[in-house]
């Protein structure tokens, strides 16, 4: 198999495994009514926060360096 010239995934598996918790409490809150919320639940979210946010920018930060790249070999 020839090696393919593609953009890389804006966020990694790695990432978007961490914030999938992030994303069902998203869904969740939005969609919940009158709901009270317990911080036994929600402390273990709340705890990844600044791991997930470090992954997510470094992620960002790899995607903005390819796109500096890319045009940069346009000049």
């Amino acid at each position: 198999e020839q090696p393919r010239d593609t953009r890389p995934a804006l966020l990694n598996s790695a990432t978007g495994s961490a914030l999938a918790p992030l994303l069902r409490f998203r869904h969740f809150l939005r969609h919940a009514y009158a709901v009270e919320l317990d911080w036994h639940k929600l402390q273990p979210l709340a705890l990844v926060l600044p791991e997930t946010h470090a992954l997510v920018d470094s992620d960002l930060t790899a995607f903005r360096q390819f796109i500096e790249d890319c045009l940069s070999q346009l000049e």
